[in-house]
């Protein structure tokens, strides 16, 4: 089910963005490998609407109870791999803007959670607002308007609105808040 849901990736965003699979880099805290699924980078469309010009990650599993009570620690820990990837460095062979090994600017989780529904699960709100300090939000792929890019605070872009009301550049929460 999670190869499905990789291509529902790619089938979404790979017009919009370049896409690195199954990237391979070093989590700088406990100096281990890790591979996240994808590694992205806008293409220069999306940079001239007010995207970010920076790589981000996507991290992608399948959780079949997602809106469902008891799914808490698997979205947890969901959560928990994407944000280590924001402490990771990344190296590849080539990159569009010539930036070979980099941290991601964010994280993105998705986990086929396209239904509205989902959106409303306190629980789920509960755990963004924790991950919102990570770096990590979710993907949201839509049938009729390609994706959107969400945080806690809300919505950092959509392939059909464009920019959000939350800013991603530069900030990174640690120590006191």
């Amino acid at each position: 089910m999670e190869s499905h849901l990789k291509d529902r990736v790619i089938k979404h965003l790979q017009d919009d963005f370049f896409l690195e699979e199954e990237a391979v880099g070093i989590n700088l805290i406990e100096n281990r490998h890790v591979r996240i699924d994808f590694l992205a980078y806008p293409k220069p469309k999306l940079v001239e609407r007010g995207f970010l010009s920076a790589w981000f990650g996507i991290e992608v599993k399948h959780i079949a109870t997602f809106g469902r009570p008891g799914s808490r620690g698997k979205k947890s820990k969901l959560l928990w791999q994407a944000m280590t990837y924001s402490q990771s460095v990344f190296e590849l062979e080539s990159s569009p803007d010539n930036i070979l090994k980099f941290r991601p600017e964010f994280t993105l989780v998705y986990a086929g959670q396209d239904d509205p529904d989902t959106f409303d699960d306190p629980e789920w709100h509960c755990l963004l607002n924790l991950a919102w300090y990570g770096r990590t939000g979710w993907l949201r792929l839509l049938p009729k308007s390609g994706w959107a890019i969400l945080f806690a605070g809300g919505a950092y872009f959509s392939k059909k609105k464009g920019e959000g009301n939350v800013n991603v550049s530069g900030i990174r929460h640690t120590g006191t808040i």
